[in-house]
């Protein structure tokens, strides 16, 4: 596993979604995906992480770059990088969504990213139903989060 690749990171994300994943270096994007790379002359941190859905382990950080800890709370999770994160700009996606609840099979799920304090971002995990987004607690789920700061 390469990643990054010579100081390049490669992504891709779902063209009908913007759900967005890491590539190794040797794969390819799936047929409904556009890649995108980026450079690493700035600073980046980059984590995946697997929730369990009965919450009877903890969230698992499955592969990170200077990630220093991840702290699981239920619906959401923080995560947290070796430096202040002040000036980084963001975004996370879901990834490998499984078994949606079975009173709502078709709704998609969302996530939400928001910094918290100098060097962490809290992700929150939503699924969409009728009534408006309810926290995503029914199913395993996964969710990446890219960071990337001067």
């Amino acid at each position: 596993m390469t990643i990054p690749d010579n100081g390049i990171l490669h992504g891709a994300y779902r063209d009908a979604t913007g759900d967005l994943r890491l590539l190794d270096t040797n794969q390819n994007p799936r047929p409904d995906e556009t890649t995108v790379d980026w450079a690493q002359g700035l600073w980046v941190g980059w984590a995946q992480v697997y929730m369990d859905p009965n919450g009877s382990s903890p969230a698992v950080l499955t592969r990170s770059k200077n990630v220093v800890g991840i702290t699981d709370g239920g619906s959401t999770v923080l995560v947290t990088f070796n430096r202040d994160i002040n000036d980084a700009v963001f975004m996370a996606s879901l990834t490998d969504c499984q078994s949606p609840p079975s009173n709502s099979p078709d709704l998609p799920g969302l996530v939400k990213a928001v910094q918290e304090g100098d060097s962490g971002v809290r992700v929150h995990t939503y699924r969409l139903t009728e009534e408006g987004t309810q926290p995503f607690s029914e199913a395993p789920r996964s969710f990446s989060l890219l960071v990337v700061g001067p």
